[in-house]
């Protein structure tokens, strides 16, 4: 049923008259209230208190709704700050790690009392055929193939090319590489020579002195090919074979030097030459046949400092 424009007219005045009513009743002491003061005022609560409800209610939503923005804000910004503190932190440790290994390998250097150099890894060979490591001193640093290199665990290999500001040196692992070496214990000697991957081998053992090599027995240089000196670990022995056939034994080594993770070195300035005392060394690594090669590989690229190409 539609009302009339008078009917809607009529109502809207009287609501107003109430309203009206109700703001001039409200205004009174208790005391003052008439008989239709207080009438007003009962027709009009329930409907007060309705308006109220909706509009506290609507207020409530979006005071609600405004805090729970904020609160992601906040959460948002605490989530960044705490990222930047774990890397922060990681970063922190990552800086004690390399102070740590420095000072070992400072420490090395200064117990050998040899003339030496110390060197970053700053690139991996990336061919299949060869294990490669390049560093950042040549010979403006007086570096020259041939010269020994090791870490603050043992044996890493030799310097094999030069530029004036740059080096690559072939790791112990590299099937071309050749070192005379002995087992500590027996000083029984023979070549460590390496697989082409991770690890080496102890080369011209005799079958006949297969009761004195062990599993776990120390490999250390004999110093009998006068370019390292007589007792740096190189690795130690995983495995022995003896062929039904043939003169020696196969002895399979774990190099004493992480090789799949090298970062400083030190490079032997003077070949053959005796250390002044005997050298304590960082124990071995963990098995390094699991070990992705160079993962990722860094390309040894052109020479960073160095003028003449490597080769």
């Amino acid at each position: 049923m539609r009302l009339s424009i008078r009917t809607k007219l009529a109502i809207a005045l009287l609501l107003v008259a109430l309203t009206a009513w109700n703001l001039h009743a409200n205004r009174k002491e208790s005391d003052d209230l008439n008989i239709a003061d207080r009438t007003v005022l009962f027709i009009t609560a329930p409907i007060q208190r309705v308006l109220r409800w909706t509009v506290g209610g609507v207020g409530s939503i979006f005071s609600g709704y405004f805090d729970l923005v904020h609160v992601k804000r906040d959460n948002e910004t605490l989530q960044d700050q705490l990222a930047g503190w774990e890397s922060m932190e990681a970063r922190v440790r990552e800086l004690e790690i390399e102070n740590d290994r420095l000072r070992q390998l400072a420490d090395l250097r200064a117990r050998a009392d040899v003339p030496s150099v110390g060197a970053r890894v700053i690139g991996w060979g990336t061919s299949d055929r060869f294990r490669v490591v390049r560093i950042d001193r040549g010979r403006a640093h007086g570096l020259e193939p041939g010269l020994g290199v090791i870490d603050a665990r043992g044996v890493v290999g030799q310097v094999l090319h030069t530029s004036a500001g740059a080096a690559d040196v072939l790791l112990m692992s590299d099937a071309s590489s050749n070192l005379a070496a002995r087992l500590q214990e027996t000083s029984l000697r023979g070549i460590a020579r390496g697989d082409g991957r991770w690890s080496a081998s102890l080369e011209f053992v005799n079958r006949q002195d297969a009761d004195a090599v062990l599993e776990g027995d120390l490999v250390v240089t004999s110093g009998d090919n006068a370019v390292f000196p007589a007792g740096i670990p190189v690795g130690r022995v995983n495995r022995v074979e003896v062929a039904d056939t043939g003169q020696f034994l196969t002895v399979a080594l774990e190099p004493a030097s992480d090789l799949a993770d090298l970062r400083e070195l030190i490079v032997l300035l003077a070949p053959g030459i005796s250390f002044g005392e005997e050298l304590e060394f960082l124990p071995m690594p963990g098995a390094v046949a699991g070990h992705e090669p160079y993962g990722p590989p860094m390309p040894v690229g052109p020479p960073p400092a160095g003028g003449e190409d490597l080769q």
